[in-house]
C-alpha cells in the first residue's frame, strides 16, 4: 500500500471515529438531561435543540456553554460535569479534573486522547 493509501484509510478512520464520538456524545448528553430533569423539561430542552437545528456537537455545547447558566444559574455547572463524567466513561478514559477547563475542552480532550491512540501514538 502507498503513502496516499494510507492516508486515505487513515483519514476514513477519524471520519469514522469523529461520527462514533459525535452520536455518543449526543446520546449522553440526552441521556443525563433525561435522568437529571422530569419529562417536561427534557422535552423543552431537546425540543429548543432541535428547533435551532442543533444536530451537531458543537451547536448542542454551544447550547450548554451559552444558554444553560441563563437558565439554571450556576447549577448548569452540575448537568455539565455529569455529562463530562458519563462521557469519560463511556470511553474508559479516566477523568482528571483541571481548574478552567468546561465541556468543549474537555471533550476536546477526550478527542485528542483517542485519535492518538488511533494513530497508535
Amino acid at each position: 500500500m502507498d503513502q496516499n493509501e494510507d492516508s486515505k484509510t487513515e483519514d476514513g478512520r477519524e471520519r469514522k471515529l469523529m461520527r462514533s464520538l459525535n452520536d455518543v456524545l449526543i446520546e449522553t448528553i440526552r441521556e443525563v438531561i433525561s435522568n437529571v430533569f422530569d419529562d417536561e423539561t427534557s422535552q423543552i430542552i431537546f425540543q429548543y435543540i432541535e428547533e435551532n437545528g442543533l444536530k451537531n456537537p458543537d451547536g448542542i455545547i454551544n447550547v450548554f456553554t451559552n444558554v444553560l447558566p441563563r437558565i439554571l444559574g450556576s447549577g448548569y455547572v452540575i448537568i455539565e460535569d455529569l455529562i463530562v463524567e458519563t462521557l469519560y466513561s463511556k470511553y474508559g478514559r479516566k477523568l482528571r479534573w483541571k481548574r478552567g477547563y468546561g465541556l468543549k475542552d474537555y471533550i476536546n480532550d477526550l478527542i485528542n486522547s483517542e485519535l492518538k491512540e488511533l494513530h497508535g501514538r
